[in-house]
């Protein structure tokens, strides 16, 4: 007859097998069901599902090839600024953290590759990958948090810039970084519990969320607008701009949330068009209810200043762009996620197009299909609402961006060290700071003022233009100003 200490023994053994296998002993969910629908092997597909289901520090949707593209670019432009402009707080590469960068994808390389094939190795791989990454991500934080510092040490009267937005400066960047590097170590604790729970660490499997039966985040919402006469009619000015311009490629009108450089915030819709250029795309959000106008003769940057000597006399200023206003990027990651969602769907063509009408036409598309191929769609899905599906434009548009600061270097404009790192930057770009695989709560770069047109030098359309001009005219005069900037696109003038 055995002792009771042998049936304590046992007893308590049982419990930990099923402590271990807890969170495991789910009903199939909705959506990954194909994952979980086999019992072969279930650790490594619970592995597998519940970095599908819910990712954290993910890129679901990028086009990982068109990422890497931008990459090198990126890393002609950080030669060139190591060699042309000198930076006396740091250095080319916190401006352009090309590894990170690098890290950052093949870990969701590894990712894709654990959903697809959960294997022993492949999972292993996908460890050392986060380990990787996280290690160059919080030195990133550490490179910025040394520069920040350094202005502020160095030219404490010139600590500030001036963003369409607001007033921002160092601290504004510090206290952010700071939140971030929080948020990321939480995260990578909770990756770690997830990769202890499949080893077989059963209180690991207690703390880590068990996969959700359905997504529920996944409800269309607002799957259309009505635009007042207003922003109707900016509509038709920026259909007239693509018209006009050469080699363009007219896409719809994506209606995104309200970006925090608009006038009057939660009010007013953004759209974004795009074109293309020497196999570049240009990405510009606009608010639908003003825009900015510069007189060229009047204008700070001496290569701009002499285009009234050619005969054009205004020159259009976007409003939501990454260099004038560091917080739309969560704007641009929303509409540059659902430009990729939009193409994947051939849907080029419709007018208007919102994140909820996208989200619908997907979710239908995932439940016409099964197993890897669902799977697919589900990712596309999880890409348009974590607003990562667009990760590869975004990178693109930095590339784009900066290529004007070789020429307006060139032009005579002296860049200094905070203009470059708090305007040209991107840092949170890179740290994913609008990625909602990472966090849902996007940092605040700048102080909440309204826009003051005059104190940026610039026309308001609304009370300067529009009164007198058409909107066919004020499409002529963007126009006219974009075909006298050829430097902007041609490939000879990038580096």
């Amino acid at each position: 007859m055995k002792s009771k200490g042998a049936y304590i023994f046992l007893a308590l053994l049982l419990l930990s097998f099923s402590l271990t296998y807890l969170t495991l002993d789910i009903r199939k969910p909705i959506i990954g069901q194909y994952l979980l629908q086999d019992t072969t092997d279930y650790d490594k597909r619970w592995f597998a599902s519940i970095h599908h289901l819910d990712p954290i520090f993910a890129l679901p949707g990028t086009d990982l090839s068109n990422a890497r593209k931008a990459l090198e670019p990126l890393k002609k432009q950080r030669e060139w600024l190591a060699q042309n402009i000198y930076l006396e707080t740091g250095s080319a590469n916190v401006m352009y953290p090309i590894e990170l960068l690098e890290s950052f994808l093949a870990l969701e390389d590894a990712r894709r590759t654990v959903i697809f094939q959960p294997t022993k190795k492949t999972i292993g791989e996908y460890q050392e990958q986060t380990n990787y990454f996280f290690g160059l991500y919080f030195k990133y934080i550490e490179d910025l948090r040394e520069v920040y510092e350094t202005l502020r040490r160095k030219s404490p009267e010139k600590d500030s810039f001036s963003f369409f937005n607001g007033t921002s400066d160092v601290g504004y960047f510090g206290e952010a970084l700071s939140s971030l590097e929080e948020t990321a170590v939480q995260k990578r604790e909770e990756l770690s519990r997830r990769y202890s729970c499949y080893k077989g660490n059963a209180y690991d499997c207690r703390l880590t969320k068990r996969i959700p039966l359905a997504k529920t985040s996944l409800l269309p919402t607002k799957t259309n607008v009505r635009l007042s006469e207003v922003e109707s009619s900016f509509a038709r000015i920026l259909e007239n701009i693509t018209v006009q311009l050469p080699d363009t490629e007219r896409g719809p009108i994506f209606i995104t949330n309200s970006g925090s450089c608009l006038t009057e915030r939660g009010e007013n819709l953004a759209l974004i068009p795009y074109w293309k250029r020497d196999s570049h795309y240009a990405l510009e959000l606009f608010p639908l209810k003003d825009f900015g106008l510069y007189r060229t003769e009047e204008h700070p940057i001496p290569g701009i200043a002499r285009l009234a000597e050619e005969g054009v006399e205004l020159i259009h200023q976007p409003l939501l762009n990454l260099y004038m206003c560091p917080e739309n990027i969560g704007t641009l990651a929303q509409a540059t996620s659902m430009l990729a969602v939009a193409k994947r769907q051939n849907q080029q063509e419709s007018i208007i197009l919102t994140q909820g009408s996208l989200l619908a036409f997907q979710l239908k598309e995932l439940h016409e299909k099964e197993g890897e191929l669902r799977m697919q769609e589900e990712e596309f899905a999880e890409g348009l609402l974590a607003h990562t599906a667009g990760f590869d434009w975004m990178l693109h548009s930095v590339v784009f961006n900066n290529r004007a600061i070789p020429v307006i270097a060139k032009s005579g404009w002296s860049f200094d060290d905070l203009s470059l790192y708090l305007s040209r930057g991107y840092p949170f770009l890179y740290l994913q700071a609008y990625n909602q695989t990472v966090t849902s709560k996007p940092p605040t770069l700048s102080s909440p003022i309204p826009l003051a047109f005059k104190h940026f030098g610039m026309l308001p359309y609304s009370s300067y233009m529009r009164a007198s001009l058409d909107e066919k005219d004020v499409a002529d005069v963007i126009v006219t100003a974009r075909k006298h900037q050829p430097e902007i696109y041609e490939e000879e003038y990038v580096y």
